[in-house]
């Protein structure tokens, strides 16, 4: 795995994508940085897990660092898992210490290095 220096032509591919979870669990963006938006399908208790999205994106290697954070007021922790390429798991789980309201729309900010 190489490293851009500064003085590299460095391209950054933003690329954001929504998923309502209600439709299912896997989500397509291509981009080294951008946002995935999503929208609960029903109240998403407090320890409890919206599941394993299934992330599908051109950039990601199999030694690739995926960074995410969230961009809304929710306190989450989100496991990551690289797959394969082209493939990340994330398992977000609430540890807000309540329930977080339907149809609200979670945004987690994502940045990939290869």
């Amino acid at each position: 795995m190489a490293y851009k220096r500064s003085t590299d032509d460095i391209a950054h591919a933003k690329s954001d994508a929504a998923l309502d979870i209600a439709s299912g669990t896997a989500i397509t963006c291509n981009g080294e940085m951008g946002t995935l938006s999503l929208t609960l399908d029903g109240a998403w208790a407090h320890d409890g897990s919206l599941g394993t999205i299934v992330w599908t994106n051109s950039y990601v290697e199999t030694d690739s660092m995926v960074t995410v954070a969230m961009q809304n007021n929710v306190l989450t922790r989100i496991y990551i898992q690289v797959h394969a390429d082209n493939t990340v798991l994330l398992i977000p789980v609430n540890y807000s210490g309540g329930a977080i309201a339907d149809d609200t729309v979670v945004k987690i900010n994502y940045r990939i290095s290869n």
